[in-house]
């Protein structure tokens, strides 16, 4: 109506002011923007709706009594499937209260806004090796390298295409196969769940949430098992062979802690090199930049969970030391026995 009317008028009026044109357009784009401005008023979430923490940062923090959010990652398992299920596929859902719900269950990368590191937002940038190994936590023995439908239909000569991925699937496979790869989750220092279903596993431990306004129960598990973001590994495994079967036995490995894979062509140091007085003390943790003081009575090698990225710098008592790719992923470095003081800093964050 607001555009028509002056269209009309324009076409219409047989006599007409010199200024009329300019007036009938200044009219119609001032009409454009206000139906514009009440499509986004519609569409658009309130504020007020993030202004209150999620339950589930709130049990978070109460479990982790004042120590830092950035020691660890958080995992989501199915709540994205279980608010289709459960909402989004059987009504029409206003903006706050999908506002509310994309809150509440973390979706989206929506943990970052309360300090929450979730496990597939590890750094600014996702590398090939970071997509691989997810994959591989649905079906690592078949991811294939070279897939000709794929490529017919246009994709690269190298894309490596998961099968598994598009078959279907019920909930008890998926709670099956999550459970299973529980040891890669812990590598990636995944200490805490949120779950659209129970995990049956020893290692998990429920947490209570507060009661909230969700349609469906959310469960929040605390993973025992979980590594620190940095660590002394008590087994080195270096490794020289090729990519693709490092992939597949980082995938099948039960236990990080006592078994590291280094890309390295290094002497191997006895598995007995760690004591109880070796220690690791974190001084200051931001993006891009950690320093710890560390003391090993033998030396080591001491495990950084942060993506190695190229532009990564490590020092041992301001002297620079090379950087080696660990558990397919993440950074490490050879520390010689005493007490010493470290720097990972990426690019200019020294």
């Amino acid at each position: 109506f607001f555009i028509a009317a002056p269209v009309f008028a324009f076409l219409v009026l047989g006599k007409r002011p010199a200024w009329f044109p300019i007036g009938v357009l200044l009219f119609s784009l001032a009409s454009l923007f206000f139906i514009f401005g009440l499509e986004i008023k519609r569409g658009a979430a309130s504020q007020s709706v993030l202004n209150k923490k999620p339950s589930v940062v709130e049990s978070i923090e109460s479990q982790e009594d004042g120590k830092p959010l950035t020691n660890f990652r958080v995992a989501t398992f199915l709540t994205g499937e279980i608010l289709f299920r459960g909402v989004l596929s059987n009504r029409i859902v206003g903006p706050d209260e999908i506002a509310f719900f994309h809150k509440e269950l973390l979706t989206n990368q929506i943990g970052e806004l309360y300090g929450l590191e979730t496990m597939f937002g590890f750094e600014p940038f996702r590398t090939l090796r970071m997509n691989q190994l997810l994959d591989t936590v649905i079906a690592p023995n078949t991811t294939a390298v070279f897939v000709p439908e794929a490529v017919r239909q246009g994709g690269r000569l190298d894309q490596r295409s998961n099968v598994d991925v598009i078959r279907a699937a019920t909930i008890e496979e998926k709670i099956k196969d999550f459970v299973s790869h529980l040891p890669l989750l812990s590598m990636m220092n995944v200490k805490y769940i949120l779950s659209a279903y129970p995990l049956p596993a020893a290692q998990l431990h429920e947490i209570q949430l507060p009661a909230s306004s969700l349609p469906f129960t959310m469960h929040l598990y605390e993973n025992s098992l979980v590594l620190p973001r940095i660590y002394f590994t008590e087994h080195p495994v270096f490794w020289s062979g090729s990519e693709r079967d490092l992939l597949l036995e980082v995938a099948k490995t039960k236990d990080f802690r006592t078994k590291t894979f280094i890309e390295c062509s290094c002497r191997e140091l006895p598995v007995q090199s760690l004591t109880q007085k070796d220690s690791v003390t974190i001084g200051a943790y931001k993006n891009g930049f950690l320093d710890v003081s560390v003391e090993s009575a033998r030396g080591g090698w001491l495990v950084f969970s942060e993506s190695n990225l190229p532009g990564w710098r490590a020092k041992i008592d301001n002297r620079e030391v090379p950087i080696y790719t660990a558990n397919y992923l993440f950074q490490s470095i050879q520390v010689p026995p005493g007490i010493h003081y470290i720097v990972f800093s990426y690019l200019t964050n020294d």
